[in-house]
């Protein structure tokens, strides 16, 4: 029997990796309500600026369903013939099929163009509350999910993180993004500082 090569790793040591790892492709609360914020705002103004489209279609589509009634009742008084009314009341199906296809177009993209990227983002901002709270099944799946290639040698834990979730890594070990921190958690200390020695 070939001897095991890898020691052993304490149990707290690949806990610790566990949620460093999930803290790599974490949205802290303040960035990713943000992040949130900005999403919801430009999905408003997004809205508004279909609204006036999604108007004029939809009056369009009732010009069109008047147009085939119409058609119906002249035919109906043979004030067109059956030719006619048949090639005419094609073209108007056509033309109402198309519409309605603008409708749902309209509605489709304005919810996949933002409701993916919103969920996203909670499920990032819900990474930093599982590393501090979640249990080893939750991190386990977590990690799973945001990451494949999930290796433990010489002690070490490597993930490698899919897309999207590679770029919060990114993002979150953007050196500017680590001074910003630090340089906010320094006035966040010295405020508190301030505050201690001034006494009410």
């Amino acid at each position: 029997m070939t001897a095991c090569t890898q020691k052993y790793v304490r149990e707290e040591i690949i806990a610790e990796q566990v949620d460093r790892e999930i803290g790599k492709v974490a949205l802290e609360a303040a960035i990713a309500d943000a992040m949130l914020a900005e999403l919801e705002k430009e999905q408003g103004e997004t809205a508004k600026a279909e609204a006036a489209a999604v108007e004029a279609t939809k009056a369009a589509l009732t010009t069109c369903e008047r147009q085939i009634d119409l058609l119906l009742d002249l035919r109906l008084s043979e004030q067109v013939g059956e030719p006619e009314y048949v090639s005419k009341k094609h073209t108007l199906v056509n033309r109402k099929a198309e519409l309605r296809g603008k409708l749902e177009s309209f509605e489709n993209n304005r919810r996949n163009r933002f409701e993916p990227a919103i969920r996203f983002v909670l499920e990032a901002k819900q990474g930093a509350k599982l590393a501090f709270e979640g249990n080893p099944e939750q991190k386990r799946d977590f990690l799973k999910k945001v990451g494949s290639n999930l290796k433990l040698a010489e002690k070490s834990l490597a993930v490698d993180f899919r897309n999207p979730w590679q770029f919060v890594a990114d993002f979150n070990s953007d050196p500017a993004l680590s001074l910003a921190r630090q340089r906010e958690n320094g006035e966040n200390l010295n405020w508190r500082r301030e505050r201690d020695s001034n006494p009410r």
